[in-house]
């Protein structure tokens, strides 16, 4: 079963993606990143998916209503970011044999800041 983070990104938006476990227990992109009005996302889910994230929560009777019978959700404590699940995945990957060089990481931005 797929699984749709959802993080609430204000202004009625998500930061949000789609994931399906490969076979090595690994995430696998099916939907990329991005920000997105909830109902925006739900267009392109057709099947049962799991959803976690406080935007999940936030949004979990819109999500309801748009995917009858599809939507799934974890325990509220899933809901939570977690650094420790982030090392988990790092871990996994390093196991493998996949790194990056720190000097070549670079944050993703998905909306501009509106900081002044």
């Amino acid at each position: 079963i797929p699984v749709c983070p959802m993080l609430d990104a204000r202004k009625n938006q998500v930061y949000c993606a789609l994931y399906k476990t490969s076979a090595d227990g690994m995430p696998e992109v099916i939907l990329g990143e991005r920000v997105v009005e909830v109902a925006d996302m739900l267009a392109e889910i057709t099947g049962e998916t799991i959803f976690i994230g406080d935007g999940a929560m936030r949004y979990r009777d819109i999500i309801v209503t748009a995917l009858p019978g599809k939507a799934r959700f974890t325990a509220p404590h899933y809901d939570l970011i977690r650094a420790t699940s982030v090392g988990i995945l790092g871990l996994r990957r390093y196991e493998k044999g996949g790194a990056d060089a720190a000097d070549t990481l670079k944050p993703v931005y998905l909306r501009p800041s509106e900081a002044i």
